[in-house]
């Protein structure tokens, strides 16, 4: 994968381009943009699980092991 496609993904759906320039070419672990990036997996992480969940109702996860 090229690193501009990369960085399009990236910065296009999960972080600004700060938080690009931040984490991947200075390699700063900046506290404000790893909370950011963390609280937007931990948002799609909660809308793929409803979407993902069991309709018979086994467990209220898909990480629930029937």
């Amino acid at each position: 994968m090229d690193t501009s496609t990369l960085k399009d993904l990236l910065v296009g759906r999960l972080m600004p381009e700060k938080c690009y320039e931040e984490l991947f070419v200075r390699f700063n672990l900046h506290a404000p943009c790893l909370k950011f990036v963390l609280n937007k997996i931990v948002g799609i992480w909660i809308i793929l699980d409803a979407f993902l969940v069991n309709p018979v109702g086994c467990g209220s996860s898909f990480l629930v092991v029937c």
